[in-house]
């Protein structure tokens, strides 16, 4: 695992911002001249989200936390909060007793404390990269588990095609940690 000024790569950074950017672009796009603006922004923005996951998933679970994984997981995150913004901003006016009612007790409390735990993921990930293991960990298994739920468990279409390729990614990165692991 490199140092955090390691991660500072000019070039990761760039490409990331490049396809965040892009990807928002585009999303704002097609709402805007979409007769429901507001949902397909807040479709788009979760879609955006586990694409850049998707990518972010398997470095993590390769063992290659590097300046790559740590800004496309850092761009992922900024695409949740504007996801967060539209769904929870928008959608409910910041009410969280309308969050609440709209989406049950469960999948609200979920949504929120995946929010505050990935806040917290993502700042110790770029000021402790090597401290908290076991919960970075765990937070990882619950976000997956959670993306994975919603994209294929309760969804159809583009979203449930996104969580197949979250899948492969997540099988992908954990044979390659296993390969890795038997090779050293």
């Amino acid at each position: 695992m490199d140092s955090v000024a390691e991660s500072t790569s000019p070039r990761a950074f760039a490409v990331t911002f490049l396809l965040f950017a892009v990807m928002l672009f585009a999303g704002n796009i097609y709402a805007e001249i979409s007769n429901a603006l507001l949902f397909y922004r807040t479709i788009f923005t979760i879609w955006m989200t586990i694409v850049l996951l998707i990518p972010a998933s398997f470095l993590y679970l390769a063992g290659r936390e590097n300046h790559w994984f740590r800004w496309l997981w850092t761009f992922a995150f900024v695409a949740f909060l504007v996801h967060f913004y539209f769904a929870v901003g928008e959608n409910h006016h910041f009410s969280i007793a309308s969050v609440y009612a709209k989406q049950g007790w469960f999948t609200a409390s979920y949504n929120f404390f995946i929010t505050v735990a990935w806040i917290v993921f993502t700042v110790m990930l770029w000021r402790n990269p090597r401290q908290y293991v076991l919960f970075k960990h765990a937070f990882v298994l619950l976000l997956l588990a959670g993306m994975l739920v919603a994209s294929i468990g309760l969804k159809d279409g583009i979203v449930s095609g996104l969580g197949g390729l979250l899948i492969v990614a997540i099988i992908a990165g954990i044979m390659m940690r296993f390969r890795k692991d038997r090779s050293a």
